[in-house]
């Protein structure tokens, strides 16, 4: 098709990666980082200016604001987080549709919320709050999940939209969570893309996820320690026209290879993407 505009391409800036990505700091459109990994200290801050020195775009993606926890906001995380998205100038800052902490226990994953109308007006009231704190507007991105937590009054995607309606915020297209989700609790991926309000979605994640047998029931588990699927790598082909020009991210958090076989998987996501919108 005629006159696409253009998609950027970028992958997941992890610590091993830092000498390869100041060797060829563009290799990739943009990176990202999880902030929480540069708030404490000044040596992987440095590699970051570096980068920005040499013009490389670094957005910004959160892991541990917990907008849908029930502890109040820390606002000493969220002003550094501010801080560090305004140092790099970051073109994008977001976050999860998660809680993961209480008062007293921080816990090392993003857990659901009931998708009930209380909840929505929880965590937008929180949303608001963030959005205050860092003086911008977040992509608020959908969660992988296992378990539903009790009767739900929206679906998902539609929870997402009213979210993005009431605060404002963008969205954040995680299409592997998409395929996750959907295997665990039997969803139609086509149903869920098709109620998700695309002219809200301000970013795309493209990862990885394993297998596992749990109480006799196979379980897909967003690890994002694996190479891309090829399910989800047909789900983003198969919607890619509808989803040009919006920034693709290719996430790796385990077993991260060398940066040229993270390259060569961009590389097919740029390629297919070229050949779906011809």
């Amino acid at each position: 098709m005629a006159n696409q505009p253009q998609t950027q391409f970028g992958l997941g800036l992890r610590q091993t990666l830092h000498s390869e990505a100041a060797t060829l700091p563009h290799c990739v459109d943009f990176w990202e980082i999880h902030p929480e990994n540069y708030f404490y200290d000044r040596r992987n801050i440095d590699v970051l200016l570096a980068l920005r020195a040499e013009g490389v775009l670094i957005s910004v993606h959160g892991v541990a604001m917990n907008l849908g926890g029930q502890a109040p906001l820390d606002q000493s995380h969220l002003a550094k987080f501010r801080a560090l998205a305004e140092q790099l100038e970051a073109p994008m800052v977001s976050e999860h549709l998660a809680w993961t902490h209480d008062d007293e226990v921080y816990l090392n994953d993003l857990l659901p919320l009931p998708l009930t109308h209380e909840a929505l007006l929880h965590f937008c009231e929180r949303v608001d709050q963030a959005q205050a704190a860092i003086g911008r507007p977040l992509l608020i991105e959908n969660p992988s999940t296992y378990l539903l937590l009790g009767t739900p009054d929206y679906h998902e995607a539609e929870f997402l939209n009213e979210v993005s309606r009431r605060t404002g915020c963008g969205l954040l297209l995680d299409i592997n969570n998409i395929v996750v989700s959907a295997f665990n609790h039997r969803w139609d991926v086509h149903d869920y893309l098709e109620r998700l309000d695309f002219s809200k979605v301000g970013e795309i994640h493209i990862a990885g996820h394993a297998q596992e047998l749990f109480a006799g029931q196979v379980l897909k588990i967003d690890t994002h320690d694996q190479p891309v699927s090829e399910d989800v790598f047909e789900l983003y082909f198969e919607y890619s026209e509808l989803l040009a020009g919006i920034p693709v991210l290719l996430e790796r958090d385990g077993n991260i290879p060398p940066l040229s076989e993270l390259l060569s998987e961009l590389a097919h996501l740029q390629r297919a993407r070229k050949v779906v919108c011809a």
